[in-house]
């Protein structure tokens, strides 16, 4: 099987290109990467879409986001470099409608605001972060952006969290943060990119014969180790005209340092637990014995 593009509709054998070599770079949350090297000043131009073929099976799709002229004493040639459809959601602002009040006609209405709520829905229950990526991916679907979902067991439930000026991107790897073991890849075979979202120990098992692979590398990734796990359970306390705030820590392994590096803290605001306790100075006039009754 051969390597194929296809660049604004024209598709052609990466052989018959005037290239110097090509790259395609996979990569789990982020923007999938197809960058060329050529000798052609206008192999693609700004807005230009590119699809990447291995046979028949399309392997990437995406816009060019820079080109590059690289200088050496072998001449003047360009690296051409196409971003996939998670670029598109670190560009756009992720935004949630929400209910406005207007005085003069004593009416609520809803309006678009960058202030949003993850993890619930809006009667303020929890939602699994499976539910709430596929809400953010639906509004970038309203905004243009060619994507679909895939999940596979994200059935997981975290607090809600309440956030503003945020990017669909970064909405989603926020939703995710507290389960490091999912894994986000992008599929291309179907008429919209689709962002497959999974669990490391779901992961299906695949034949890599078909790529013709030479060698491939793999190593344990210890950089991704936690250290500890504290969760802290927050609540305030106002006396008289100040504010205190107490905290329970639960720790593990018991006894190990928080907040320093590899160690993953969540914060756990105990709102029905605040407590207010006023102090007030009560003065009266003189009561005299005859007076009680």
């Amino acid at each position: 099987m051969k390597w194929k593009i296809k660049i604004n509709e024209v598709q052609k054998e990466l052989s018959q290109t005037n290239i110097i070599s090509a790259q395609l770079r996979k990569r789990s949350l982020a923007a999938d990467e197809f960058s060329i090297f050529s000798y052609e000043t206008n192999f693609a131009n700004s807005g230009d879409t590119i699809e990447v073929f291995y046979g028949e099976l399309k392997r990437f799709k995406g816009l060019l986001a820079f080109k590059k002229i690289v200088k050496s004493p072998d001449g003047d040639h360009f690296n051409y470099v196409f971003k996939g459809p998670w670029q598109d959601l670190t560009e756009l602002m992720y935004m949630q409608s929400w209910d406005e009040y207007v005085d003069s006609d004593n009416l609520n209405f809803l309006k678009a605001k960058t202030r949003v709520v993850l993890n619930v829905d809006k009667e303020k229950k929890m939602i699994s972060a499976g539910n709430q990526v596929e809400e953010i991916i639906n509004y970038a679907k309203t905004e243009g952006v060619d994507i679909d979902l895939k999940l596979k067991q994200i059935d997981s439930t975290f607090l809600g969290d309440e956030i503003s000026d945020i990017t669909c991107a970064n909405a989603i790897l926020r939703t995710l943060h507290w389960a490091p073991d999912i894994v986000g890849y992008f599929d291309y075979g179907a008429n919209s990119p689709t962002l497959e979202l999974c669990r490391r120990k779901n992961l299906d098992h695949i034949d890599l014969s078909y790529a013709e692979i030479k060698k491939f590398s793999f190593c344990e990734r210890d950089d991704l180790r936690l250290d500890n796990v504290c969760i802290i359970y927050e609540k305030t306390k106002n006396v008289g005209d100040k504010t205190y705030r107490s905290s329970i820590r639960d720790i593990y392994p018991p006894n190990s340092k928080v907040g320093g590096k590899k160690s993953l803290v969540m914060t756990v605001p105990l709102n029905t637990q605040n407590s207010n306790i006023q102090n007030n100075k009560i003065e009266t006039a003189p009561i005299h014995e005859n007076e009680i009754n």
